[in-house]
């Protein structure tokens, strides 16, 4: 058990308009130094810098600070788990007040994890901005998130041996001092991350609260978990302000041949928002199908003509309006086709 402490909690983070750009970098591209400016601090590394948290584990979970992983140039803390009902818990003595994040309907908590191995990590600036003794139970509804693992992730390799796996979801919890708990689940390949390094997972403030109202949002508890079969590393907890519209692009209209693989790309969204790429590749006589998902597909057309491809951006949330793009594509006949008779 660790403790961390409180003078880091509240403060605000205070960086140089270069530093806050690059930090936002491809998530909010305006204004980024003054959102920033206002974000909060819930959760940072090194314990031998901060007093004042506790970091235990969560219900099977273990947590311990590391430095096989470093973000911002201190510790993260080590997240093993094997499904989504343990993890890590971080308890706070002086309760972090998030009541003015929560009245903003654009704001999130964004997390930066690490999903790669240690001898694949690297000690990152900024990040680039734009995981036993769980049964204490702290306030109301604590018990509400312990056993309820999925599994998912899970894998076996030879002879029955559990391979460790990335998390295909990341489950956040927080604990008010009111005892009111609040909870959410992000897809971690909705964010586009790499397979190594660091990456964000946001979770927008309005799916925590759901229709709670109360008047203070001070947090005491956060309780991170995942439910791949291994572990992942956390470096930082804040709030971040992104108030930007979903776009869709899916590439420049081509011609192929029939039979050819067409890949198809979709460019990186820059929304904090996690989101879902799914295409219609025209082929259908009924209107738009979700003929696959993903941010790179790739397709075969077996007949000759022109088809209108296109591509959707959705927010997993559903709390921004999705974005469209369309893309012409035209299937040439192949040699062969023309001697048939």
């Amino acid at each position: 058990m660790y403790r961390i402490g409180r003078k880091h909690i509240i403060s605000t983070i205070l960086t140089t308009a270069a530093a806050a750009c690059t930090l936002l970098s491809g998530i909010v591209p305006a204004k980024a130094q003054d959102l920033l400016a206002q974000s909060v601090v819930v959760f940072s590394g090194s314990p031998s810098r901060i007093e004042g948290f506790t970091v235990g584990d969560w219900g099977s979970g273990t947590s311990v600070f590391t430095s096989e992983m470093k973000y911002n140039d201190k510790q993260s803390l080590k997240i093993t788990t094997k499904d989504l009902g343990e993890g890590a818990r971080i308890d706070i003595k002086d309760p972090v007040d998030l009541t003015k994040a929560f009245a903003n309907p654009n704001s999130f908590l964004q997390l930066a994890l690490n999903f790669g191995s240690p001898s694949a990590g690297r000690s990152l600036l900024s990040g680039n901005s734009v995981g036993h003794n769980g049964g204490m139970g702290m306030g109301r509804g604590m018990g509400m998130g312990m056993g309820m693992g999925t599994g998912m992730g899970r894998t076996s390799g030879p002879g029955g041996q559990v391979k460790n796996t990335r998390p295909n979801y990341i489950r956040l919890m927080l604990v008010l001092s009111s005892g009111e708990m609040l909870e959410a689940r992000a897809p971690v390949a909705a964010f586009g991350g790499a397979a190594t390094g660091w990456m964000n997972v946001n979770f927008p403030l309005p799916i925590l609260k759901k229709n709670l109202n109360i008047e203070h949002y001070l947090v005491k508890r956060v309780i991170v978990s995942g439910d791949g079969n291994g572990s992942f590393y956390l470096g930082e907890i804040h709030t971040i302000e992104d108030s930007s519209s979903l776009k869709a692009y899916g590439g420049e209209s081509r011609e192929v041949s029939r039979l050819d693989t067409v890949k198809f790309e979709a460019t990186q969204n820059s929304s904090a928002t996690p989101v879902r790429y799914t295409w219609d590749f025209g082929e259908s006589k009924t209107g738009l199908c979700e003929d696959a998902v993903g941010r790179t597909v790739q397709h075969k057309f077996r007949t000759k003509g022109d088809y209108t491809v296109t591509l959707t951006v959705s927010d997993f949330f559903g709390l921004k309006a999705p974005a469209t793009s369309t893309l012409k594509v035209r299937v040439r006949p192949l040699l062969s086709d023309h001697s048939r008779p």
